[in-house]
């Protein structure tokens, strides 16, 4: 600052939580012409408050539905939420992995819920498969990222051959 006025500035504060924190100004930091010394100043409190460090969560649906045909679609609801503020939610095709079988992959939805629907699934028949929602897909306002995060597991079936033969009738 400049005349009789000058700007303290505190960085990398560290301290208790949720505690009130103040500085002094020493007694005789200025002094007058006649040589008078200040006194000492103490100013308001201010609060050191917590980081946010907690992660949002990633909640992922049930499949929809639980036994899919080959070549069939199965779709899930992805949601994200942090207590405080979220931040962005990157989410994609490309944080979506598919484990245990092949299909295609199409994100929809905004904000913090999106739609995954995955077309074309083929994968081993009887076998359990499941999605997972690969880390940082969203970041709250801390920029704290979500961690990767699975679904429950659904299964692929054979499409169901019709072997019933046709009737023929002969009429009289």
């Amino acid at each position: 600052g400049e005349g009789n006025t000058r700007t303290v500035t505190l960085t990398n504060v560290t301290g208790t939580a949720d505690s009130n924190n103040k500085i002094s100004i020493r007694a005789n930091a200025v002094k007058d012409a006649a040589g008078n010394g200040s006194s000492v100043v103490t100013s308001t409190a201010f609060t050191i408050k917590a980081k946010d460090t907690t992660r949002p969560s990633v909640v992922i649906s049930k499949p929809s539905p639980t036994t899919v045909e080959q070549g069939g679609t199965v779709k899930y609801t992805v949601s994200f939420s942090d207590e405080t503020a979220m931040g962005t939610v990157n989410f994609n095709n490309d944080y979506v992995a598919l484990i245990g079988f092949t299909g295609n992959v199409s994100v929809s939805g905004t904000g913090n819920t999106r739609y995954v629907t995955i077309s074309n699934v083929t994968g081993t028949a009887d076998s359990d498969n499941k999605i997972t929602i690969r880390a940082n897909a969203a970041k709250d306002a801390a920029g704290n990222g979500t961690v990767a995060t699975n679904s429950t597991t659904f299964t692929i079936v054979e499409p169901v051959k019709d072997t019933t033969r046709p009737s023929v009738v002969i009429s009289k």
